[in-house]
């Protein structure tokens, strides 16, 4: 089992990380931390980034690419009010001159809906950790798709350290 952590701020992760007790650190430790740049995993602390998995999310729109595509009717009408989530989203993106389609809306959902899919098979993630609000496409996804599932979702969002 990992759990999945969206960290936005090194700092804050490092701070809580060197906060908790001994015996939650494992938490931390087990997880696919997502963190923003290069720059990001030299600032997580060692002890974190030796133990987790570490992406680099090349975009606020990243998940890792699966080729194994496992959608179907069934799991669209599941996550029907991910998608309607996940469409209202669009409203807080400008691209420009160029207008997003409903066509180009469900396909962006089902290739994100697939590869999220796929990313928490892969990695048995429970629970997803967010440094912040979610607030890109993509968090707003994993936290809905999450919630379907009942695994845990924890926002720390104006904690105190």
């Amino acid at each position: 089992m990992r759990n999945l952590i969206f960290c936005h701020s090194t700092d804050y992760l490092n701070q809580l990380y060197n906060k908790i007790n001994a015996k939650n650190k494992n938490y931390f430790e087990n997880s696919v931390i997502f963190i923003k740049s290069e720059d990001d995993l030299i600032l997580l602390d060692k002890k974190i980034s030796d133990n987790a998995i570490t992406i680099i999310q090349e975009t606020d729109g990243f998940l890792p690419k699966f080729d194994n595509f496992k959608l179907n009717s069934r799991i669209l009408e599941e996550y029907k009010e991910a998608e309607l989530s996940f469409y209202s989203m669009f409203d807080y993106y400008e691209f420009g001159t160029n207008q997003i389609g409903s066509k180009d809306k469900r396909i962006s959902y089902y290739y994100y809906l697939n590869n999220l899919i796929n990313f928490v098979e892969k990695y048995d993630l429970k629970s997803v950790f967010f440094t912040h609000v979610p607030h890109t496409l993509i968090e707003v996804l994993v936290a809905t798709f999450f919630k379907k599932n009942n695994l845990k979702i924890i926002l720390t969002r104006g904690l105190p350290i």
